[in-house]
């Protein structure tokens, strides 16, 4: 369906249209051409890009809550290709959370797309599997973010894990109702059976983790605590639990701050 445009210009209308709901790389592939020959096309029909319009507009107090919400849970904020350009937040969920990721998508408007993509199965599986990724567009506001989110040394430089992947950090922050609904959605898990709830921290820092439990004392979730894991999949590694006694308080706010009705 792509070759159609190969030796043919688009529309104004619908060039814009897609252009401005993907990225260059998804609007290229889209129409069978190379991302340079898109913007020789916005550049004929005048098409002003979406980082000259959209960098000025700041992101609002609940999109902030938003971004903390999604960046303790499965968000990032990548990297620009350019050095001069600035980074963009993006997540991805499969097809089941479709209607999650397009609610983080709603929300972050006009500074968000949408997409859905074939990505590989991963771990040895053979196959594609459909993933909804909500992206911001590249903006000064999260270029300012990534500092504060990712480890760096005294230089400035990144510190790498053993993957040679940037290590995610806890800034200060402060967690709203919003942002624990948000983050639940993403990386927590409910036992009702044991009254109890709890949350993927594995990947941050034993000290990240105590900060996060007393963000949640200070929401008034008040019995929860750090728990190291010892099994070895996931030895000496940290999550939190919420018990009992504050199993329902919790619960109820993550109820009244639910991010979308098919959670």
């Amino acid at each position: 369906m792509y070759n159609q445009y190969k030796n043919n210009r688009p529309a104004a209308i619908v060039l814009e249209d897609c252009y401005r709901n993907h990225t260059i790389s998804e609007a290229a592939a889209h129409f069978g051409a190379a991302p340079g020959t898109i913007y020789e096309w916005l550049n004929f029909y005048g098409i002003e890009r979406n980082t000259s319009i959209k960098t000025n507009i700041p992101f609002t107090a609940r999109q902030t809550e938003v971004l903390i919400g999604s960046m303790l849970g499965d968000g990032c904020i990548a990297k620009a290709t350019s050095e001069t350009a600035n980074n963009y937040f993006v997540e991805g969920h499969s097809e089941k959370q479709k209607d999650y990721c397009h609610w983080k998508y709603e929300e972050l408007k006009p500074l968000s797309k949408f997409s859905t993509i074939h990505k590989d199965k991963g771990f040895g599986k053979i196959g594609k599997r459909l993933v909804s990724v909500v992206r911001t567009v590249c903006h000064p506001y999260l270029t300012q973010l990534e500092r504060n989110w990712y480890r760096r040394d005294g230089d400035g430089n990144y510190v790498l894990n053993e993957k040679n992947e940037r290590i995610k950090i806890i800034p200060e922050i402060k967690l709203t109702p919003l942002a624990l609904a948000i983050w639940y959605c993403d990386d927590g898990y409910n036992m009702p059976k044991n009254r109890s709830v709890g949350f993927a921290t594995n990947g941050f820092s034993h000290e990240n983790v105590k900060y996060l439990v007393s963000q949640l004392k200070h929401l008034g979730i008040s019995n929860c605590y750090m728990n190291i894991r010892k099994d070895k999949k996931a030895f000496n590694q940290p999550i939190i639990l919420v018990q009992s006694h504050s199993y329902f308080d919790f619960i109820d706010m993550v109820k009244d701050n639910l991010p979308c009705e098919s959670m």
